[in-house]
């Protein structure tokens, strides 16, 4: 098997990125920017694409690099992460020890979350838990089941983030098996978000709409309740408990 990072990134006028995240492994550039070209180069053994666009989302992003993919394993990458020494070895004997797992999310360094110790297959509630930079899957099998990122959700749409969560939840309806695993492979700085400009009503009429783009009505509507009272210490400073419910049921009831 052969691991291949997939790194989306904007307005990149070389390749220098692949150095500043460390790679150690095949990559794959997509460079959202003002032209259209691709460019390919050997780096220490490893192939390293950048294929630029003028399209413009992060779920086209991921997609384009599905599309262009070629390695057996494939990890997802933002251009905020720093990789850990060996990261590849790790990912690929993780892969092997776990013949039947088609996706697994790993850990990394994070200012502001803490990932489990231990290994746990994922369900609905793990895919709702985990982000973008954790994940990494079997290509042939994400590929042959048609799952892709929804172009709706994501940066550059304006309807908030969760496109990460609904590609695994697409992941488990359609039969894949998805694990984590407490390997560190990375540093992500996260230290600015091109989505979330505070907890905003806007942002709560996001959480809902996109809340029954993951879950159906009865369950955003269950889980509209849930965050207001559970993410309430992380939005109080910005936002009161009834509007930030209000506005999350009023997204999910928005259509766009």
């Amino acid at each position: 098997m052969n691991l291949e990072v997939l790194l989306s990134c904007m307005y990149q006028e070389d390749m220098g990125i692949a150095v500043r995240s460390r790679i150690q492994s095949d990559l794959l550039i997509i460079n959202q920017c003002d032209n259209n070209e691709s460019m390919e180069t050997i780096c220490d053994g490893h192939r390293i694409r950048m294929v630029s666009t003028t399209e413009r989302g992060l779920s086209k992003s991921r997609n384009m690099a599905l599309e262009n993919a070629s390695g057996d394993i494939c990890l997802i990458c933002d251009d905020d992460e720093i990789f850990e020494d060996g990261y590849k070895e790790a990912i690929l004997n993780v892969f092997e020890e776990m013949p039947q797992a088609d996706v697994i999310t790993f850990a990394l360094h994070h200012p502001r979350r803490r990932f489990p110790d231990h290994r746990k297959r994922l369900g609905y509630v793990g895919a709702l838990k985990s982000c973008s930079f954790q994940i990494a899957f079997r290509r042939e099998r994400v590929v042959e089941k048609g799952i892709r990122f929804d172009v709706e959700m994501g940066s550059g749409t304006g309807n908030g983030g969760g496109e990460e969560n609904k590609f695994l939840m697409d992941c488990l309806r359609e039969g894949l098996v998805l694990w984590y695993v407490p390997v560190v492979i990375a540093t992500v700085g996260q230290e600015s978000s091109q989505w979330f400009k505070g907890h905003t009503n806007r942002f709560f009429r996001n959480r809902g709409w996109v809340n029954r783009r993951l879950l159906g009505l009865l369950g955003a509507l269950a889980y509209d309740v849930y965050y207001s009272v559970v993410k309430y210490s992380h939005y109080r400073k910005d936002n009161g408990f009834w509007n930030a419910l209000y506005y999350q049921v009023a997204g999910t009831f928005e259509k766009r």
